[in-house]
């Protein structure tokens, strides 16, 4: 005796994957999906397509209530979370864009560009707060604090001759340390005013 296999029905098609993807699927769904050529009977081809879409059907995003209670942010003081310092962001922003790299769908890859983001505007903010040095205000500052000592050293060649005429050595060695202490005091208030400037 021939046993006629049914054919499942639109209705019982959007029963089934309503369980089995844990979201409400409807007819419509079921309809477009066909209509698309999409394997209905493999549930996890079906999500991996789904989720890869530009836009993750709505029924299908998880909703809010099914978060972890531990996840929920609002409740929690800003003091548990621990704070990224400012040496760490570049780190940080790498990670996330290897991650972004190896996103293996769509919604995975606007959460890490979310999180990149807002990382780089955090990034931002430490520059303008001056929490953070730049590598190019620190290659000035170095230039700059050169500079200043290169005019403290060409100042040997033309100070000390003129400074020791006429001296005794014990006298002339006494001259020269008073010169270099100079010269150290000089390049100790460079530091500090550079100090300040980072401040």
């Amino acid at each position: 005796m021939k046993t006629e296999s049914k054919k499942e029905t639109i209705a019982q098609a959007a029963e089934r994957l309503t369980l089995a993807l844990g979201r409400n699927v409807t007819s419509d769904c079921v309809r477009q999906w066909r209509k698309k050529g999409l394997d209905l009977h493999d549930t996890n081809a079906l999500m991996a397509k789904l989720r890869n879409q530009k836009r993750m059907p709505k029924k299908l995003k998880p909703p809010i209530d099914d978060r972890d209670p531990d996840d929920d942010d609002s409740n929690q003081d800003p003091q548990d979370f621990p704070d990224i310092l400012a040496d760490q962001i570049p780190n940080e922003i790498k990670k996330l864009e290897n991650k972004l790299i190896a996103a293996r769908d769509y919604e995975e890859a606007r959460t890490i560009s979310t999180q990149l983001t807002g990382l780089k505007n955090a990034f931002r903010l430490h520059v303008e707060m001056g929490q953070y040095v730049t590598r190019e205000s620190q290659e000035r500052e170095g230039l700059h604090a050169g500079q200043i000592i290169k005019q403290i050293i060409m100042r040997i060649p033309s100070e000390i001759p003129q400074a020791l005429v006429g001296l005794e050595y014990p006298d002339a060695v006494k001259k020269c340390d008073d010169f270099a202490h100079s010269m150290l005091l000089e390049m100790s208030e460079l530091g500090k005013l550079l100090d300040d400037r980072s401040a």
